[in-house]
């Protein structure tokens, strides 16, 4: 598995997108920032998927970029950037979106990133969620 952590905004993350090479699929993680405290992310959700997420992307050998949207005020808010940028348009967290050329192919949303079938189904490199 191949892994990159991203603090960046949905800018930054799309301009680094533009950067892959062509053909290459990768998967975005998008979920709630940890709490510096406690190291866990804010969103129950999130924590509760993470483990998951990490297993099943290793088992494929993916590319997983990890981006965290922010703290829980900045992700309620409605000008969050990714809830607003057309290439993202999230409306829940924990999320993955497969990506290819500049282009989305498929996400996994909230309970979906809870569910072991779902994840095997979607990160195997013919997977169609």
């Amino acid at each position: 598995m191949s892994s990159v952590r991203l603090d960046v905004m949905a800018k930054a993350l799309g301009e680094y997108l533009s950067t892959l090479p062509a053909g290459q699929v990768v998967y975005m993680y998008l979920f709630g920032s940890e709490d510096p405290r406690t190291g866990k992310s804010w969103c129950s959700d999130c924590s509760d998927a993470d483990p998951l997420i990490h297993r099943t992307v290793a088992t494929f050998h993916a590319v997983l970029i990890q981006c965290p949207v922010g703290d829980r005020a900045s992700w309620k808010s409605a000008d969050n950037g990714f809830r607003v940028d057309e290439r993202f348009r999230l409306t829940a967290i924990p999320t993955v979106i497969k990506w290819l050329d500049g282009e989305e192919l498929s996400r996994v949303v909230e309970d979906g990133c809870k569910d072991e079938a779902v994840l095997m189904e979607f990160f195997r490199p013919d997977g169609q969620i």
